[in-house]
């Protein structure tokens, strides 16, 4: 949730309210109301074409003749995840590093060339994908293709832009330690995954520091190639040519016939333990829940979206939004999410408070979601969540990255089309019980692996010696400064021995 926006908008609000406050009762506005959202309008998908080339490569054609612009998405099933044990942001450094050279253009031909077609190329990775993309005007469609092809076929990864780039990264590392509100969501990945999990992982300057040339050689070689992969283009471009041209420019790439990799194990959370990351002289508390959630390709995952909307999800119509803040006035900001793995992932909550109602404030939110999952949602907010979901959704494909990226994901998780046809029907009918039902199924309000990032002296005050039911001497303490470790039971006993 983007806290910073909320305090915006909030800011905004109490400019406007004292505004009306000087205005005779008669001139006061009336609240704006958007009317529901309550049927599901089809989707509208323009004309679609697939191939499946020789080598594996799935090529996925969407025209959209509006405006002559083309967008080339190339999807590799091979992420994040497989960053081996010590070297995490290698498979980031070497999606990064794809456009800082090729056998047959430098750094700068790569840079200079789009900008002169006034396009872009950019690559990156998540968890689960690596995402190379190129935009241009249809009439440089060829351009575009060919470059991408290059820089994913043909990199050189020359040592000088490898020692670039990993001061890039060291930055990157060095600037999150700084941003008490990113330190604090990194360190509760890392808590609730746990350190023999890639996500209970993060980035570190001694992770970045070892990866070398020979590493990104080897992670290209071993991990990009066809079997697996997608290609969606999208926009103004004829199907027969798209893919004469891509048999042209990516039939010939081999690559590995790697297995995909199977889905790593999330440790189950058997019971709620806290970390608290020790920043003296915070003023405020950043607050962060974890705990375990669905996979994406989960039957209820529908469910479990309409349900975190209410929740947390929805702005300042969530339960938590209204609780936390508008009655109680203890933060700016609170939402809930979760993640959309192929695996079973998890949920976080965040928030930040000031120091002397961080107490209060846990025991709201933890008061509020015993609520909810005894409770459930009531038929309003059911209608009101369902509203969103079914008017946000055709806004996601106004644009081609839009398009392209919905594409990827009903292909990459459903592995079908279909799943964006029938996308609203599927919204639409959900009820009010399957609901529930998904909450009782995935929302647990009294296990938490919970970091607090704060002045250590707040702890000290912790009512009844307690946080969340875990005795304060059983509360892993570490300083912001030092390096993010994942959670491990030896930490968590050497934190309590030395307390």
């Amino acid at each position: 949730m983007n806290l910073r926006n909320r305090v915006v908008r909030q800011v905004g609000g109490l400019v406007l309210a004292g505004a009306l406050a000087g205005m005779p009762p008669a001139a006061a506005a009336e609240p704006i109301r958007a009317p529901l959202v309550t049927e599901a309008e089809p989707v509208e998908l323009p004309p679609v074409t697939h191939r499946t080339l020789e080598n594996g490569l799935e090529l996925w054609i969407a025209e959209r003749t509006q405006q002559p612009i083309a967008l080339f998405q190339l999807v590799i099933p091979r992420g994040d995840l497989l960053d081996p044990p010590g070297k995490e942001g290698l498979a980031s450094f070497t999606a990064q590093l794809l456009q800082q050279g090729t056998e047959s253009r430098s750094a700068e031909e790569i840079a200079g060339a789009m900008d002169f077609v006034g396009g872009s190329l950019s690559a990156g990775t998540s968890a689960e994908r690596t995402t190379v993309s190129a935009a241009v005007l249809s009439k440089d469609a060829g351009f575009a293709l060919d470059l991408l092809a290059d820089v994913v076929l043909h990199p050189t990864f020359p040592e000088r832009e490898v020692e670039i780039l990993r001061n890039q990264f060291l930055g990157g590392v060095r600037q999150e330690r700084d941003d008490s509100s990113q330190l604090a969501s990194t360190h509760a990945a890392a808590f609730f995954y746990g350190a023999g999990h890639r996500l209970g992982r993060p980035e570190s300057e001694a992770s970045v520091q070892v990866i070398g040339r020979e590493d990104v050689v080897a992670f290209h070689r071993d991990h990009y190639g066809p079997k697996g992969a997608m290609l969606i283009a999208v926009g103004d471009l004829d199907p027969a040519w798209v893919e004469a041209a891509v048999r042209k420019s990516l039939g010939s790439w081999k690559g590995p016939a790697a297995p995909a990799p199977s889905a790593p194990e999330v440790p189950q959370l058997e019971e709620s333990r806290v970390r608290w990351v020790a920043k003296p002289g915070q003023t405020q508390v950043q607050i962060r829940l974890r705990q375990n959630g669905p996979a994406r390709t989960a039957n209820d995952w529908l469910a479990v979206q309409v349900y975190n909307y209410v929740l947390g999800g929805g702005g300042f119509s969530s339960r938590l939004m209204q609780v936390v803040r508008s009655e109680l006035g203890q933060t700016y900001g609170i939402g809930t999410g979760y993640t959309a793995y192929r695996f079973p992932g998890g949920m976080q909550l965040g928030t930040f408070t000031r120091n002397d109602s961080v107490w209060a404030t846990l025991d709201a939110i933890r008061q509020e979601l015993g609520r909810f999952r005894d409770e459930g949602i009531s038929e309003a907010e059911l209608a009101a969540a369902k509203s969103h979901l079914l008017g946000s959704f055709p806004l996601q494909m106004e644009t081609l990255s839009g398009m392209a990226g919905t594409i990827a994901e009903a292909l990459f998780y459903d592995g079908t089309l279909d799943a964006i046809r029938t996308y609203p029907e599927q919204v639409a009918s959900l009820t009010r019980a399957q609901v529930n039902a998904a909450i009782k199924a995935h929302l647990d309000p009294e296990r938490f692996a919970v970091v607090l990032l704060g002045d250590p002296a707040v702890l000290e005050e912790a009512p009844g010696g307690e946080v969340l039911g875990v005795p304060v001497e059983l509360v892993e303490q570490v300083d912001w400064q030092a390096p993010v470790e994942g959670f491990t039971l030896a930490a968590t006993a050497q934190s309590a021995e030395g307390d």
